[in-house]
């Protein structure tokens, strides 16, 4: 086993300290036996430019990221589940934009009723017929409670 490509104990509290504080300084106090500030901010330094730390460090958030990605998603869901939730415009935009959709048409329904619903509705199906995908819409709501749209913004999401 190479042992020079290892971590110290020290340089391994220094990464987690670093991920916790986001402050190199403060992360160094934290980790190595020293009081000297300027030691420190010195030395922290020097840490970050090695290969090993940085990849630690790296390795270290994805682990991390990755674990909070489950309650993460549990919280979209949540948000996109209630639609009087006051980000639920802006919840839906952001889980579309994440999936790789660019909606070319987005509808804002800030008051919530049947005909916001279906105007909604209307205009989700106007986007995703832009994106190639049809739907019959009479065959969720009927035709006659279908309103013509007269109120759609232009927007692109992470073009």
């Amino acid at each position: 086993m190479d042992t020079r490509n290892e971590l110290t104990e020290y340089q391994k509290e220094f990464v987690r300290a670093y991920i916790v504080l986001g402050d190199a300084t403060e992360a160094y106090l934290a980790s190595f036996p020293t009081e000297n500030r300027r030691s420190a901010m010195a030395n922290a330094h020097k840490l970050l430019t090695k290969s090993k730390i940085r990849e630690a460090i790296k390795a270290e958030t994805d682990s991390r990221i990755t674990s909070f990605a489950p309650a993460a998603l549990k919280t979209l869901t949540d948000i996109a589940s209630n639609q009087t939730h006051k980000d639920a415009s802006a919840n839906a935009k952001h889980v579309l934009a994440l999936a790789g959709y660019q909606p070319h048409q987005i509808i804002e329904v800030h008051k919530i009723d049947t005909a916001s619903k279906i105007k909604a509705i209307t205009a989700m199906v106007s986007t995703l017929a832009g994106l190639g995908m049809v739907i019959d819409l009479t065959k969720l709501v009927p035709a006659t409670l279908i309103p013509s749209i007269t109120s759609v913004d232009d927007e692109f999401i992470g073009a």
